[in-house]
């Protein structure tokens, strides 16, 4: 039988690694405890100690119900695991099991130390309970002054670090689970997005600040037109750059991203005119087509040099007034203009319109001009077949 026709009794799973995953959870006076097993397979015996898929799922399923039965009754149990983990063992362990392949696995390795520094590194995953999360919480929120959204993240960074451990035998050996991470309620999306005014004071700060800081501007202004990503902007090469100059009063750059340059994996092309064409056309100058065009400058030091100018210019209070708002700023924009959804979709290489449908925030000039254009159907003579209805203001 084909593994992947098989039907598993209750609390029995097939691992990616030829094994039969048993789960006993069973709880008491409120407390849970969900040890697991694996039993591993192979497709044909070469020696008696070895299981068939068979034997592998009667023994799975023979040792939850006995492991079941003895949690019930309040019996001690040992599960056969290879170790405890620490929060600085997870860290690694799960950077390797799951973000190292990630586009960006940079964000999450800067909120897994973030839960270092606060918990230490040699607490064990199992000793980080609901009452150290609520004090993370607090920490985070009263003394440090962070947003709940990133807060949010910051939890969800401790439950995949957790989760990962245990499925693999590295969290507990007493079948204790990871804890859950009650998050914030969010009540909005980032519904931030720049002015005209804001972009021009931040231009001018930058300006003053020599080249060290120009380059910051350059990388912003890239963002608010091509609407980048911040990652996607560092690691942008020559070779991803074209320049049509077929029209010579409206020379168009390209910019098209290969699948593992982006976050969807899929090959995406967008345009850019005026001051971000000549931003990038002078980059360019001198490159090899692999260098890449913004190579005097670190993720650290981009946003180190960003907070900055934010704080110059007055916004330093302002968690939202981030990088990533520059692509919020742009999808703001382009629906403003009347670009349709789905083309704004495929702009910024989302697979979901719900996805875009987050990046656009009505200004309250356009929001004002909906009521204005509403109103005028108070004075509109409305005509529907057999009857007319005239409609009139006070």
């Amino acid at each position: 039988m084909a593994t992947t026709e098989l039907k598993l009794p209750k609390g029995l799973s097939l691992r990616g690694n030829n094994s039969i995953q048993a789960k006993a959870s069973v709880t008491i006076d409120g407390v849970e405890r969900r040890p697991t097993k694996a039993f591993k397979f192979v497709e044909v015996k070469k020696v008696p100690s070895e299981l068939t898929i068979a034997e592998a799922i009667a023994k799975a399923s023979q040792w939850r119900s006995s492991t079941i039965e003895a949690l019930t009754l309040g019996k001690d149990i040992k599960i056969e695991t290879q170790k405890e983990y620490t929060l600085e063992q997870g860290v690694d362990y799960t950077y390797k099991q799951r973000w190292m392949g990630n586009k960006n696995p940079d964000t999450a390795l800067t909120n897994a130390k973030i839960l270092v520094r606060f918990f230490g590194g040699n607490v064990k995953l199992k000793d980080i309970d609901g009452e150290a999360i609520l004090k993370f919480k607090d920490h985070r929120r009263d003394v440090d002054r962070v947003a709940d959204a990133t807060i949010n993240r910051q939890l969800t960074c401790l439950t995949t670090i957790c989760k990962t451990c245990f499925n693999d035998g590295y969290f507990s050996n007493d079948g204790k689970v990871p804890p859950k991470a009650h998050l914030s309620k969010e009540f909005e999306n980032r519904v931030r997005y720049w002015t005209k005014e804001e972009e021009i004071r931040f231009e001018a700060e930058c300006n003053k600040r020599g080249d060290t800081f120009k380059i910051v501007w350059e990388m912003v202004l890239i963002s608010l037109r091509a609407g980048l990503r911040q990652y996607e902007i560092i690691s942008l090469q020559a070779r991803d750059v074209y320049d049509d100059t077929s029209n010579p009063d409206r020379p168009v750059m390209f910019i098209t991203l290969a699948p593992e340059e982006v976050k969807s994996g899929k090959t995406r092309t967008v345009s850019v005119q005026g001051r971000a064409r000549q931003v990038l056309l002078k980059r360019m100058v001198g490159l090899g087509p692999t260098e890449r065009l913004f190579k005097d400058i670190t993720k650290d030091a981009l946003t180190h040099r960003f907070n900055t100018i934010r704080g110059k210019i007055g916004l330093g209070y302002d968690e939202q007034f981030t990088f990533h708002a520059c692509r919020h700023t742009n999808l703001t924009r382009m629906s403003e203009m009347g670009i349709p959804p789905k083309a704004i979709m495929e702009w910024a290489g989302h697979q979901d319109l719900k996805t875009t449908m987050r990046y656009i925030h009505p200004s309250k000039h356009h929001v004002q001009n909906a009521s204005t254009l509403m109103a005028q159907f108070d004075e509109t003579v409305v005509e529907n077949n057999s009857n007319q209805l005239t409609l009139v203001g006070n």
